[in-house]
């Protein structure tokens, strides 16, 4: 069974690098690249693809997490829960659900507006959720 806590115990260890569309190492990482490395060190087997970052395409970005995520109820809030998020319209975003220091919910993402992985309060993305999913065993 995945550990949501080690998820965001990993997720965490990449607060601060910067964002880079595509990226997939401590180089710059995109939120893809967040959720495929958090994925790796699980254990788990995940394919890779940029396609979706410079094709902004929202069907290839929705095909390449849906088909590796397993959608959790709506309104169920899970610590190491991947949370798919809208940009404008459509879904070209994602984070780590987690809990901060104060115990409340946070979001973890490769943020491009701030230009690095943080680790932000969950109600400023609240209104954008689409889906709350988890990995795939």
């Amino acid at each position: 069974m995945i550990d949501g806590k080690k998820i965001v115990a990993d997720a965490r260890t990449w607060l601060g690098v910067r964002f880079k569309k595509g990226g997939r190492d401590r180089m710059g990482i995109d939120c893809i690249g967040l959720l495929i490395r958090v994925g790796e060190a699980q254990g788990l087997s995940i394919r890779d693809t940029v396609e979706y970052s410079f094709n902004p395409e929202p069907r290839l970005f929705e095909n390449f997490v849906y088909d590796q995520t397993e959608p959790l109820p709506a309104n169920t809030l899970r610590v190491g829960s991947i949370l798919i998020l809208k940009q404008s319209i459509f879904p070209m975003h994602t984070g780590i659900l987690a809990r901060d220091h104060h115990d409340r919910w946070s979001v973890i993402n490769a943020n491009a507006k701030e230009h690095k992985v943080v680790e932000q309060p969950l109600e400023s993305w609240r209104k954008l959720i689409i889906s709350i999913r988890s990995y795939k065993e």
